[in-house]
């Protein structure tokens, strides 16, 4: 194995860099599994550096590392933040095409070198095949959530990397291994090891799973809890932020904001409409959640101000309340005065543009915005050039460090539990030196406070509106 005096490069003692006791215990398990492990660890307790001091423990030439596209940058600047010896090719830019190029050019390097793609384009062709060729010897999955959907195309390809006699190692990273249920554990081991719950998901249906509902498809239930724990406890390390770190106190608020007369009775004529075609619809299935979903997506909106309308076949926004923008910009305002920055999380990207017309200085992460563009507007948070960010909860609750903030404003959240937790960890984590303030605008009297009741007791929103009642209490 090469050292780093082979490589020019400083060490981490050099550097003042260590690992924490709770790391290097990680590092431990994963050497002792093989490497073929899950690596469960709480958003904030530095799982990547773990996988980095693991990879350059043993003999790996070829790393590749699957993660968001987001979280390439975080990968590349830990690389170096660390002085691990690996040349590091991060591709988060280019066509498939120009990707597959550089990692035919990298894969006949005599070097140790780290290739790092992203979910949704490593298993598309030509970088496909490019991949196949440049033969990893370690691959790690990191947010290895994302292939829980066992019959994803993406799935499929870090199931057939697992199965290459080349790939030594295999780690899979994540903060929520079970975003959905239990279910989502299959497809993540088929990835780490077979041995764990086999390789056909009838198998594990039939030993874990109970089905019920409509039709007799549905999941109400699961069999063999103590069994599925005992095989995580000994193939999966497991971190919690309250185990591992001693963080700064986090002050959860909920910020009650009143809707005024045109925006409270277009919300009860709204609310009236879904709950008469839900007691006129079967009460089942697939129609029963599409029409609650979109009932509680049209509530929101409105609980933030504006609405979609569709004439002649063209959508329009209209603003017709600012209720919650004017509750966001007074909390803002004070932290700010205060001498603190402020990270503003939203659901929609109208928010996010209503919000920087009136904060014209304030920095956006969003869909729209590049991995590159990312990073440079999150320095300019750390810098100080930038006291207010708005980002939308979708995009930024993945791979980004925004311990530089102090207080977070929830201005409108989804419905998915992780992408949930995981916006809430980007401040209060590891690196965060101050208490962290939380606020949560809730409209009085709407869905917004049943959504985040339901997030707050660890509910998959998604998946329980098959229940008509469910559904109901919800609107109601």
């Amino acid at each position: 194995m090469r050292t780093n005096a082979d490589t020019g490069r400083k060490s981490n003692k050099d550097s003042g860099l260590a690992l924490y006791p709770y790391q290097r215990e990680a590092v431990a398990f994963l050497q002792k599994r093989g490497g073929n492990a899950g690596l469960f660890a709480e958003m904030g307790t530095g799982k990547t550096p773990i996988a980095l001091h693991y990879l350059l423990e043993v003999d790996t030439e070829r790393i590749l590392v699957v993660c968001p596209l987001s979280v390439i940058g975080v990968w590349a600047r830990e690389a170096k933040r660390w002085h691990m010896p690996f040349k590091v090719y991060p591709l988060s830019t280019g066509t498939n095409k120009r990707k597959a190029l550089t990692v035919e050019h990298i894969r006949i390097d005599r070097i140790r070198r780290m290739v790092i793609v992203n979910y949704e384009s490593f298993w598309r062709e030509p970088l496909r095949s490019a991949i196949l060729r440049y033969a990893p010897d370690a691959v790690v999955l990191d947010e290895a959530h994302r292939i829980k959907g066992r019959n994803t195309r993406q799935a499929s390809f870090a199931h057939r990397l697992a199965t290459l006699p080349h790939v030594k190692h295999r780690l899979a990273l994540t903060g929520t291994p079970v975003m959905n249920g239990i279910e989502d554990l299959f497809s993540i081991y088929k990835f780490i090891d077979l041995n764990v719950f086999g390789s056909r998901w009838g198998d594990f249906d039939r030993r874990y799973v109970t089905r019920g509902g409509y039709g007799g498809y549905q999941i109400i239930g699961y069999r063999g809890l103590d069994e599925i724990k005992r095989k995580v406890n000994v193939t999966a390390f497991q971190i919690s932020k309250a185990d591992a770190l001693s963080l700064p106190a986090r002050i959860v608020q909920i910020v009650p904001v009143t809707l005024g007369p045109k925006t409270r009775s277009l919300y009860e004529q709204m609310k009236r409409n879904a709950l008469i075609e839900l007691d006129s619809s079967d009460g089942k299935g697939v129609s029963l959640s599409r029409i609650v979903l979109t009932t509680l997506l049209r509530l929101q909106q409105l609980t933030g101000g504006f609405i979609p309308l569709t004439l002649e076949e063209k959508t329009t926004i209209a603003d017709v309340g600012d209720d919650k923008l004017r509750t966001a910009l007074e909390l803002t305002k004070d932290a700010v005065d205060s001498g603190e920055k402020v990270v503003i999380f939203c659901r929609y990207i109208h928010d996010i543009m209503r919000l920087k017309e009136a904060l014209p200085k304030a920095g956006i992460i969003s869909g729209s915005v590049d991995a590159l563009r990312r990073e440079k507007v999150l320095a300019t948070l750390t810098s100080g050039k930038v006291k207010v960010l708005l980002v939308q909860i979708s995009t930024g609750a993945l791979g980004i460090d925004l311990t530089a903030a102090s207080v977070s404003i929830f201005y409108s959240t989804g419905y998915s539990l992780g992408e949930f937790e995981q916006a809430r960890a980007r401040l209060h984590r590891h690196g965060q030196t101050k208490r962290v303030v939380e606020y949560h605008l809730q409209a009085e009297n709407t869905v917004d406070e049943k959504i985040f009741q339901a997030l707050t007791d660890k509910q998959q929103i998604a998946r329980k509106v098959v229940s008509l009642d469910y559904a109901k209490g919800l609107l109601k």
